[in-house]
């Protein structure tokens, strides 16, 4: 589903990892496109990483390529090499490094996950934005030497991580289910829940009523004020709707709960909640371009283009079709027919 992003979001959207909020006005909307995984009227639930759409689990179509964080262990060690025969982006990197001065530490800090003083000046770190690493290190000559590790954290689909299991050099290879996070909707503390365990939760249908109080208006607060341009007031216990005490409310619109099909590496329904139907563009249907947007350089950029995803068709079951030479073909027989009638009319 093609949406506008809803009113606020983490701050995670622009590089910040604090976990805390930015808030903008309900009609400054950027355009996204996620997974519709609820509609209106569902209720969902997530159980260690595994949708369930009203106590069923949830079908997804062949092309979906769902994919979470995942622990490869090895008594032999696993290369970086091993993990590229395999996959060729979000997985960690283990390095030591000995730092020359405070500008090269500051510049580097800001591209590992984990960073443990080894002696002097010289720390191991980990990093799982290597190309950005690699930029910086290459930058200030650092003095850096990769690490060969028993245990890897990488990004895989469950059908990549199966085959992973089947090599002889692999221990085991085990899915990550994150711990209680306060940063996931609707950040109720009491409430443990975490990016692979939440819920059930009810996704907002228009025309239902539900009782509103002091213990579930965290789940409807932004529908109520933001998205139905209510004047919402809250004194104690009691509840307050354009000036009248309120123990109810009807939803004035449908909603949706959208979620990337990378579970580990995207900000989605889960951190900021339930998308409004007049938010929502479209359904996407072809991809016209694809490149990776994080690649350091413009160079890296070009270097990252999908040529298998332009003009590939969204829809449909079984291999995604590209169209890519078909356009190709029309843009240079366009070009070609300019050139001759140029010529024909001098």
């Amino acid at each position: 589903m093609c949406f506008n992003w809803p009113a606020d979001s983490l701050k995670t959207m622009w590089g910040d990892t604090s976990g805390e909020f930015t808030y903008k006005p309900v009609d400054k909307k950027t355009n996204y496109v996620k997974r519709c995984v609820a509609i209106a009227g569902d209720t969902l639930e997530i159980r260690n990483g595994t949708v369930y759409l009203n106590g069923k689990k949830n079908i997804l179509p062949y092309r979906a390529k769902i994919q979470f964080k995942h622990i490869i262990y090895s008594s032999k060690g696993i290369s970086t090499n091993k993990i590229l025969r395999y996959t060729g982006k979000e997985f960690e990197r283990k390095f030591t490094i000995t730092f020359k001065n405070q500008e090269e530490y500051q510049s580097i800090v800001r591209h590992i996950t984990s960073l443990n003083l080894v002696q002097g000046n010289t720390y191991e770190l980990t990093t799982n934005s290597y190309d950005n690493f690699k930029k910086v290190t290459d930058q200030y000559r650092s003095e850096i030497t990769e690490v060969k590790t028993n245990k890897r954290v990488t990004n895989l689909t469950l059908s990549l991580a199966e085959k992973i299991r089947k090599d002889s050099e692999v221990d085991s290879v085990v899915q990550i289910v994150h711990e209680a996070d306060n940063a996931i909707f609707p950040h109720i503390a009491s409430n443990q829940w975490s990016q692979d365990n939440m819920g059930p939760i009810y996704v907002p249908k228009k025309g239902v009523t539900v009782t509103i109080n002091s213990a579930n208006l965290p789940y409807y607060r932004q529908i109520i004020e933001l998205y139905e341009n209510n004047n919402l007031v809250v004194n104690n216990e009691d509840i307050y709707i354009n000036g009248k005490s309120a123990t109810e409310y009807t939803f004035q619109q449908d909603y949706y709960w959208l979620m990337g099909d990378n579970r580990h590496n995207s900000l989605d329904s889960r951190y900021w909640g339930f998308v409004p139907f007049d938010h929502v563009l479209g359904k996407p249907v072809m991809v016209w371009f694809s490149w990776d947007a994080d690649a350091p350089t413009l160079m890296a950029k070009i270097k990252s283009i999908r040529w298998d995803r332009m003009f590939t068709t969204v829809g449909g079951e079984g291999e995604p079709v590209s169209y890519r030479y078909v356009v190709f073909a029309l843009i240079i027989a366009y070009i070609g027919y300019q050139i001759f009638k140029k010529k024909k009319t001098e």
